[in-house]
C-alpha cells in the first residue's frame, strides 16, 4: 500500500521540485462494518479468553480463602470442644478430690 502511494505520490509531484522518499500511514479508517468486525474478532476473542482467565484466577483465591477460613474454623471448633472437655475432666477431677477429703475426714471423725 505504501509503495502505490509512493508512486502514485510521486506522479502528482514531478515538475514541483519535490522528491518524495517515503510515505507512512498514520492512520486507517475502515468503513465497511463488516470488515472492522471481523478484522477485531481476534481482539475480541484474546479479550473475552484474558477476562475469563482472571475471573477464573480470581474465583479459585477467593475459594482458597473460604477453605482456608472454614479449616481454621473447624480447627478452632475442636479446639473449643477439646478444652471444654477438658475443663469438664478438670471439674470432675476438682469435685472427686474434694469428695474423697470430706470422705477422709469422715473417716478421721469416725476413728475418734
Amino acid at each position: 500500500m505504501r509503495e502505490k502511494i509512493l508512486s502514485d505520490m510521486s506522479e502528482v509531484c514531478k515538475g514541483w521540485g519535490v522528491h518524495l522518499e517515503t510515505v507512512e500511514i498514520t492512520d486507517v479508517r475502515i468503513m465497511s462494518g463488516t470488515l472492522f468486525s471481523n478484522m477485531q474478532t481476534k481482539f475480541r476473542e484474546q479479550n473475552r479468553k484474558t477476562a475469563q482467565l482472571q475471573t477464573l484466577t480470581v474465583n479459585n483465591e477467593i475459594e482458597e480463602e473460604q477453605m482456608k477460613h472454614k479449616t481454621t474454623e473447624s480447627k478452632r471448633d475442636a479446639d473449643t470442644k477439646k478444652i471444654k472437655k477438658l475443663r469438664e475432666n478438670a471439674d470432675t477431677l476438682a469435685l472427686k478430690k474434694r469428695e474423697n477429703v470430706e470422705y477422709e475426714k469422715k473417716l478421721k471423725l469416725d476413728k475418734l
